[in-house]
C-alpha cells in the first residue's frame, strides 16, 4: 500500500479559504483508495491513527507500506540504513510492518500515490465548499465509495472495489495495538465531561453513552477529544495544570433542540415545502442530528443558487438513492444544472414559428433523470 500526503486550499461559507492537508492510500494491485483530511499539519500520532483507519477502511493489513521520504516517518535515509522517527518506529515494530522509502529519482515507484492525492484533490476537494472538518471527512468517504473506487480505473480497466473484493482476502489481520503516548482514550461521563490528569474537560450535551469511550489528542497545550467511530472532533480545550477543575465550553451545556428545530421549519421554507423536502429534512436529522445546523445551512445555500425545480429533483434523486445529506444534494442539484444547460446547448429548432414569425419554435430535449445517477459520483 502506498501512502502520500497533499494539501489544498478551499473555499469556506465564510467566503475565506481554509488550509486542509490530506492523507491518501492506494493498494498497488487493485488501486483500492482511502483518503483523511486534517485542518492542522500532520503529527506522526496522527498519522498512525489515519493508518489505523486505513487498515479498517481496506478491511486488513497490506504486506507492505511504500512513503515518500516524509519527516512524519523517518529521520534520513542513511546509505540504505533507514532511521525511523521515534514515534513510527514504535508503530512499525507493533504491527511488524515492512516499509519502503521511495528514492527521490525513482518516481515510477510514487506514481501510483501521487495520482490518487492529485486525483482526491482535484475532483473531491477542488471548489468543494468547507463546512467543517467532521463533514468534510465524511463527505470523502461518501465520495470514495460511490465514485473513488467505483469508477473503472483508467490504466487496469478495472473498478478498484470489485478487484477489492478478492484482494482483501489475502490482507493480514490487523492486530490490536497500543496507541501512541499522545493518543489516549477516555471515558465519556454521564455529564458528558471526560477526565485527564485530575480535571474534568467538558463534552457537547448528549454525548454520553453508556461505555461510550472517545480518543484525545495532546497538541502543546491543546486537549482534542474525538469521536471513536467517526473521528470527528467533539471538543477542544486549553489543558490547565491544578486538579479537580472542571473545564467547559458554555455551548456543550445548551440544549439546540429548540433552535434546530426553528432552522429546519425556515430551511424547508426555503425548500417550498414540499412533501420530499420534509422526508429529506427528517431523514438528514435523524441521520446526522450532530450535524443538523450545518446540513440545514448547506441546504439553504442550495436553495439560494438553483431553482426550485433543480432542487426538487436532486431531493428526489438523494431519497430514491438514500444519499442522505446535504452536500450529495448540492452535488446533484449542481450536476442537474449542468446537464439541462448541455441539453438546451444541443437543442435544434423545429419548423415553424411562433405567431409574429420572428421567433422559432424550440424543441427542448427530455432526459430522464435517472439516466445521471450513474455518473453522479464523479460531481463534486
Amino acid at each position: 500500500m502506498q501512502v502520500d500526503f497533499g494539501e489544498i486550499s478551499v473555499p469556506t461559507t465564510g467566503g475565506r479559504k481554509k488550509k486542509l492537508y490530506c492523507m491518501a492510500t492506494v493498494l498497488a494491485h487493485s488501486r483500492y483508495k482511502y483518503a483523511a483530511w486534517s485542518d492542522q499539519p500532520f503529527t506522526t500520532a496522527r498519522l498512525t491513527a489515519l493508518l489505523n483507519q486505513a487498515f479498517e477502511y481496506i478491511g486488513g493489513m497490506p504486506q507492505e507500506l511504500v512513503f515518500d521520504q516524509d519527516k512524519l516517518v523517518a529521520v534520513s535515509e542513511n546509505h540504505g540504513d533507514i532511521v525511523f522517527t521515534e514515534e513510527f518506529e514504535r508503530f512499525k515494530q507493533a504491527l511488524h510492518l515492512k516499509i519502503y522509502l521511495c528514492r527521490k529519482s525513482d518516481p515510477e515507484s510514487k506514481g501510483k500515490i501521487e495520482a490518487v492525492v492529485k486525483y482526491v484533490k482535484n475532483n473531491f476537494a477542488k471548489h468543494r465548499l468547507f463546512t467543517g472538518i467532521r463533514d468534510w471527512n465524511q463527505a470523502q468517504i461518501d465520495w470514495l465509495e460511490r465514485t473513488g473506487n467505483q469508477k473503472e480505473h483508467g490504466t487496469t480497466k478495472k473498478v478498484p472495489a470489485k478487484v477489492h473484493a478478492l484482494e482483501k482476502q489475502h490482507l493480514q489481520p490487523i492486530p490490536s495495538i497500543k496507541l501512541p503516548e499522545d493518543i489516549l482514550s477516555a471515558i465519556v461521563r454521564k455529564d458528558n465531561t471526560i477526565l485527564y490528569k485530575g480535571n474534568r474537560y467538558s463534552l457537547p450535551l448528549g454525548t454520553y453513552e453508556p461505555s461510550k469511550t472517545v480518543k484525545i489528542t495532546i497538541q502543546e497545550n491543546k486537549l482534542e477529544i474525538f469521536d471513536n467511530q467517526t473521528d470527528t472532533l467533539l471538543a477542544e480545550h486549553t489543558i490547565t495544570s491544578g486538579r479537580g477543575l472542571l473545564i467547559k465550553n458554555n455551548n456543550h451545556r445548551r440544549d439546540n433542540t429548540v433552535v434546530i428545530n426553528q432552522l429546519q421549519s425556515k430551511t424547508l421554507e426555503t425548500l417550498s415545502n414540499t412533501a420530499n423536502a420534509k422526508q429529506f429534512l427528517a431523514a438528514i436529522r435523524k441521520a446526522k442530528s450532530r450535524y443538523a445546523r450545518d446540513q440545514f445551512q448547506i441546504l439553504t445555500t442550495v436553495a439560494k443558487h438553483y431553482s426550485p425545480e433543480i432542487v426538487e429533483k436532486a431531493i428526489v434523486e438523494c431519497l430514491r438513492l438514500k444519499f442522505i445529506s446535504a452536500v450529495a444534494c448540492r452535488d446533484m442539484a449542481e450536476y442537474i444544472a449542468l446537464s439541462s444547460k448541455s441539453c438546451q446547448s444541443q437543442t435544434q429548432p423545429e419548423e415553424g414559428s411562433l405567431p409574429n414569425g420572428n421567433v422559432p419554435v424550440i424543441q427542448a430535449e427530455h432526459r430522464n433523470v435517472t439516466a445521471y445517477t450513474s455518473l453522479y459520483g464523479g460531481m463534486h
